[in-house]
């Protein structure tokens, strides 16, 4: 009876096991929906996910990634690096680009946004985006638009 017991113990964990590493090839990537959720557990923790452009400006280092559900899924995305202009970001980006991307959730107001980042949002983004929001700031480099198929 122990030998059967232990047997059965060994093969729920080794199917555990194979369930978590299905689990986890799965869910490489942070939906965007689970920071907007929950953007104070986000703040401050790096994450990579995936979505689609909207609202790429050329004028401005900043866009919209919306995420693959419904509800809850848009996140602003801000270019930190200096180094990359906003007409370099926008000749490598379009609207409706899908991408895989890299950064920092920060939790900031609009105008916290625009003065730190030296940008400046329309006014369609500023009716979308009201109050202390989450913000994936990220490097122009930890984007690719491969990966994201």
């Amino acid at each position: 009876m122990k030998n059967v017991i232990q047997t059965l113990v060994i093969a729920g964990l080794v199917v555990s096991g194979s369930a978590l590493a299905n689990t986890k090839d799965k869910d490489k990537y942070t939906k965007v929906r689970e920071i907007n959720k929950n953007p104070v557990a986000w703040s401050n923790k790096k994450v990579t996910v995936k979505g689609e452009v909207e609202h790429l400006d050329a004028n401005a280092k900043l866009f919209v990634l919306d995420g693959d559900g419904i509800f809850n899924d848009r996140i602003l995305v801000v270019e930190e690096g200096m180094m990359t202009s906003a007409q370099d970001i926008a000749a490598q980006l379009k609207d409706d680009d899908k991408i895989v991307l890299t950064g920092t959730v920060k939790r900031m107001t609009l105008s916290e946004i625009e003065s730190k980042y030296k940008v400046s949002m329309s006014q369609d983004l500023k009716e979308d985006f009201e109050g202390r929001v989450p913000v994936l700031v990220t490097k122009f480099s930890d984007v690719n638009k491969n990966l994201a198929e």
